[in-house]
C-alpha cells in the first residue's frame, strides 16, 4: 500500500515489491557462493596469518552486499518511477519471485523434516519410531581431541599425570596405543591421512613442496573415503560441525550437527536465515564457542537414539587453544570465531593443562553415556590429530617434533576387536583395522610412519625416526 502510495500506480508497485523479493531470496545463496569462493582461494592456505579470516570476510561481504543491495534497489526504483513497464515484465517477475520463494521453501521443508527425522532426545518424550532397531551394524564414532599429548609426554614436558583417565578408559575396555604417534604434524594433513586410509605424501608433487594450498586436503577430509565405504553399507554420516576450517561443515553428510546459536532455535527459521537476507542477522551474532563445545558433548551422548546405524565424526577443538574452561568446566575467556587462534598460546602450559582436565571429565561422561546407551556394542576411536607444540628455550628440534607428533590414540572395538590392536598403531591404520575386522575388507596394513614438515610448507614432508 505504501509503494502504491508513492508510486500511484498499483504496476510499478507490484514490480518494485517483486524486484525486492529476488533480491530477499537470492541474498543468501549469493553471500553463500562468494564466501565459499574467497575461502577456497584465498584462506584455504597454510598460513597463521589468514586462519581467522574466514569468520572476518563472512561479515565484510556482508556490508559489501547491502552496500550493493541499497545501490541496486535506488537504481531500480528510480528506473521504475520515469519508466513504462507492460504488464508482462510485471507478469514475468511475479513469476520468477514465485518461483525463487517456492525453491526456497521447498528446500527449507526439506531441510527441517530431514532434521526432525533425526532429532534425537535421551528422554521419555523420544518417538518410539525413532529408537533403534536391533542389527548387527555398530554405530562408530571417531573422535578427535585437537592437540592432546599422549602420556609420556604430558608427564615429561608438562609434568602432569594422565593416568587416571587413561586407567578409566582401560576400565571401559579400551585399548590404549600409547607409543602411538601422528602420521602428520598438522590438522590439515593428518585427518586427510587418516579418513582416507593412506599417506598423502603425493601431495608433494601435486600441490607442489612449496606450496601452502590446502584446496586438496580440505576436500579429502570433507569427501573422505571412510564415510564414504560407510555409507555404501548402509551407515548414516553424522558430521559435527567444529569451529576450524575443513571441519566447519560438510555438505557431503547425512545429518550436520551444530550449536544452534542466537535468535534462531527454530529449524525452519535457521534455514531461512541461511538462503534469505535474514543471513545477515544471523553473521552477527557473536558465536558461543564455549556453547559449540558444550553442546558437542551434549549431542554425542544423544547419537545412540538415532534409529540408523552411525558413523559419527567429531572434531573438537580442545584441548587445543584458545584456552576457554578451567579444569572446572568454568569459562574463562570469551573467544569468538573472528580471534579464535591467536599465536604464542602453546606456551600457556597451566591453561592447557587445566582445559585437558575438563576434557578428560566431559570425555569420561559422553563415553559412559554412549557405551550405556547403545543397544550394540559400538565402535569408538579417540584419537589426536596431533600434539602440542613444545616451545621453550631448552626445547631441541627433536623433542619439539616428538612433542608434536606424539598423540592420545584410544580403541574401544567390541567383540574381539581390539585383538588386532597394538601400541604403535598409527592413525592411518585406524580404519584399515576396523574394516578388515568387522566388514571383512582385506586392507593391508602399512608401516607406520611418522612425517614431520613446517605450517608454511606442508608438503615438504620429512620422515622422522621417533
Amino acid at each position: 500500500m505504501l509503494l502504491r502510495y508513492c508510486l500511484s500506480d498499483a504496476g510499478k508497485s507490484g514490480l518494485i515489491v517483486s524486484l525486492i523479493m529476488v533480491l530477499f531470496f537470492t541474498y543468501g545463496h549469493i553471500h553463500a557462493q562468494i564466501l565459499e569462493w574467497i575461502s577456497k582461494y584465498f584462506f584455504y592456505k597454510a598460513d597463521f596469518k589468514v586462519i581467522n579470516y574466514a569468520a572476518r570476510a563472512d561479515i565484510a561481504i556482508h556490508i559489501l552486499l547491502l552496500i550493493l543491495f541499497i545501490v541496486i534497489l535506488k537504481k531500480l526504483i528510480t528506473i521504475v518511477r520515469k519508466k513504462t513497464f507492460s504488464i508482462r515484465v510485471t507478469h514475468y517477475l511475479n513469476t520468477v519471485s514465485l518461483f525463487l520463494i517456492v525453491i526456497n521453501l521447498s528446500y527449507i521443508i526439506f531441510y527441517t523434516a530431514k532434521a526432525e527425522k533425526y532429532e534425537y532426545r535421551h528422554d521419555s518424550r523420544v518417538k518410539t519410531s525413532y529408537i533403534r532397531e536391533t542389527s548387527q551394524k555398530p554405530d562408530i564414532y571417531y573422535i578427535i581431541l585437537d592437540g592432546y599429548a599422549r602420556g609420556d609426554i604430558l608427564k615429561e614436558f608438562y609434568g602432569f599425570d594422565n593416568s587416571e583417565f587413561l586407567d578409566y578408559l582401560r576400565r571401559k575396555g579400551f585399548f590404549i596405543a600409547d607409543k602411538s604417534y601422528s602420521n602428520y604434524a598438522w590438522t590439515f594433513l593428518s585427518l586427510p591421512s587418516s579418513l582416507n586410509l593412506k599417506y598423502i605424501n603425493y601431495l608433494s608433487d601435486t600441490a607442489g613442496k612449496l606450496s601452502n594450498d590446502l584446496r586438496i586436503p580440505y576436500e579429502m577430509i570433507k569427501n573422505n573415503y571412510a564415510a564414504n565405504f560407510l555409507k555404501k553399507r548402509g551407515y548414516l554420516f553424522v558430521h559435527f560441525n567444529s569451529t576450524w576450517g575443513a571441519t566447519l561443515r560438510n555438505r557431503y553428510a547425512d545429518v550436520q550437527v551444530s550449536y544452534k546459536k542466537g535468535l534462531f532455535n527454530d529449524e525452519f527459521i535457521r534455514v531461512l536465515t541461511k538462503t534469505t537476507i535474514l543471513k545477515v542477522i544471523d553473521s552477527f551474532i557473536i558465536e558461543n564457542l564455549a556453547e559449540v563445545h558444550l553442546n558437542a558433548f551434549r549431542k554425542l551422548e544423544e547419537i545412540p537414539e538415532i534409529k540408523e546405524p552411525t558413523f559419527t565424526f567429531v572434531h573438537m577443538i580442545l584441548p587445543h587453544h584458545p584456552y576457554i574452561f578451567d579444569r572446572h568446566g568454568n569459562i574463562k575467556s570469551p573467544p569468538t570465531m573472528l580471534n579464535q587462534f591467536t599465536l604464542g598460546k602453546w606456551e600457556m602450559k597451566d591453561e592447557y593443562i587445566d582445559q585437558l582436565i575438563f576434557v578428560n571429565k566431559k570425555t569420561e561422561e559422553v563415553i559412559g553415556k554412549i557405551i550405556e546407551r547403545s543397544e550394540i556394542p559400538p565402535i569408538i576411536i579417540i584419537q589426536s590429530d596431533h600434539g602440542p607444540q613444545i616451545l621453550t628455550a631448552n626445547t631441541g628440534v627433536k623433542e619439539y617434533v616428538r612433542a608434536r607428533m606424539s598423540i592420545l590414540n584410544a580403541y574401544y572395538l567390541p567383540e574381539g576387536g581390539n585383538k588386532m590392536l597394538y601400541h604403535s598403531i598409527s592413525p592411518v591404520n585406524t580404519f584399515r583395522v576396523v574394516f578388515n575386522y568387522y566388514f571383512q575388507s582385506e586392507f593391508e596394513l602399512l608401516e607406520d610412519n611418522a612425517y614431520f614438515s613446517k605450517m608454511e610448507q606442508p608438503y615438504n614432508f620429512l620422515k622422522m625416526n621417533l
